[in-house]
């Protein structure tokens, strides 16, 4: 297992955000060990202070509204600009966290896949989805659909012979 020390520079007196990125790293590092690079790329900027997650957010008036998951890229996330006051986003001070993998099984000689999207958004309603896509064309193949919720959800693709398709998964509100 790898393991990470990280010195904060930060004089907010808080480091919640960097503990559960460095956690999240781990985990992510143990499901892919070829991404091991960018992971420590990623831990050495937060460690130095050069990235601060959360006044980058707090600086730029952003706020997260839909990100996922893809098997050769790794994990994605897309801000907006803070929505109006009534907005579902704007009114919880939650974070999302979004996870996503494949499973594998055997069937006869014929090696299966599908696709888990899992989402925890404290007080907000959103939607996990898991699908696979082609590589060239990226027409999508088992895709779970939304599957809509508040605070969590989960969303699970078909099983399928996933031979020139790629895992994807996503997660968002309306």
């Amino acid at each position: 297992m790898v393991k990470f020390c990280v010195l904060s520079t930060s004089t907010s007196g808080s480091n919640a955000g960097q503990h559960f990125i460095i956690r999240f790293i781990e985990r992510m590092i143990l499901l892919k060990r070829r991404k091991i690079l960018p992971a420590l790329i990623l831990v050495g900027s937060i460690a130095l202070g050069s990235i601060s997650l959360s006044s980058f957010a707090a600086q730029s008036n952003l706020q997260v509204v839909s990100g996922g998951w893809s098997e050769n890229e790794g994990y994605f996330v897309n801000y907006a600009p803070n929505l109006k006051s009534n907005s579902v986003v704007s009114s919880s001070n939650s974070t999302p966290v979004h996870y996503g993998r494949t499973e594998s099984r055997e069937r006869g000689s014929v090696l299966e896949r599908r696709v888990i999207a899992d989402t925890k958004w404290l007080g907000v309603y959103h939607y996990s989805r898991a699908r696979f896509e082609n590589i060239f064309t990226g027409t999508p193949y088992a895709d779970s659909g939304r599957v809509y919720g508040t605070s969590y959800t989960t969303a699970y693709s078909d099983w399928r012979d996933s031979t020139g398709e790629i895992a994807k998964t996503y997660y968002g509100i309306d």
